[in-house]
């Protein structure tokens, strides 16, 4: 890796003679079983090459062709002594035709549906249902539906649905309802309503309604100032649970 630019791992591919693909590392063990399943032949034995990428500045959103490609060359078959160049081209190739299914900017009124996790920054109105998971960045809004997911950054606002569950980090607002799941990192605004939960973690200004419950790391009169309970909400100190 050139230079002293922080790089983080952002997914991972697999590079076949014919084909390549690119996957989410949270998905990477399952990915590698349909493979063995497929070829019926345990993983050392499929002619395949392993492929990580890595992000400049640990920045999603940064252009494709800035990312850094780093083959695991444990494993070269035979196919590949004298293609390197075009299996880069390649998979360089799909990596971008990953990004523009997965990463947004300046772009609204998005609908996600599938079991799969999306980037967005600047992006208002989107909506998330099913599984999907939607990181927001950069004043983007959302909502999320039916056992979806939100992790919120940088001013950012969700609205949150049906067993969906949501992270909020610094200085982003969420409203969570009909048994929906808070986590809150930092100054957040967030109410609850409808039996729904939350964890919160550093002075986050929260209001829960209709039987919510809240949990606090500690039981400080500020943690207890800051969260105004309505309608038989509750608040409890989760240090005191046991997991």
């Amino acid at each position: 890796m050139k230079g002293n630019k922080i790089m983080c791992k952002l997914n991972a591919g697999i590079m076949l003679e014919d084909r390549s693909y690119i996957y989410s590392m949270d998905d990477n063990t399952d990915t590698l079983q349909e493979f063995c399943a497929a070829y019926r032949l345990p993983l050392s034995r499929i002619p395949l090459i392993r492929v990580e990428l890595f992000l400049p500045d640990s920045d999603i959103f940064a252009d494709p062709d800035l990312w850094v490609y780093d083959i695991n060359r444990d494993i070269i078959p035979d196919w590949t002594i004298k293609e390197l160049l075009e299996l880069k081209r390649r998979f360089t190739a799909a990596a971008k035709k990953w990004y523009k299914a997965h990463v947004f900017v300046n772009t609204d009124n998005l609908e996600f549906f599938d079991n799969d996790t999306y980037y967005l920054k600047d992006c208002k109105n989107a909506t998330f249902f099913g599984r999907s998971v939607g990181n927001l960045e950069g004043k983007s809004s959302g909502e999320f539906l039916n056992q979806s997911s939100g992790i919120l950054r940088d001013f950012c606002t969700g609205e949150f649905y049906h067993d969906s569950k949501g992270k909020l980090y610094e200085d982003c607002s969420g409203i969570f309802n009909n048994k929906s799941i808070c986590e809150s990192y930092g100054e957040n605004l967030i109410k609850l309503y409808d039996c729904s939960s939350g964890w919160f973690h550093r002075e986050a200004i929260v209001n829960l309604y209709n039987a919510s419950t809240g949990f606090i790391p500690f039981y400080t009169n500020q943690d207890r100032k800051n969260c105004i309970l309505h309608d038989d909400a509750t608040l409890k100190d989760c240090s005191q649970l046991v997991y």
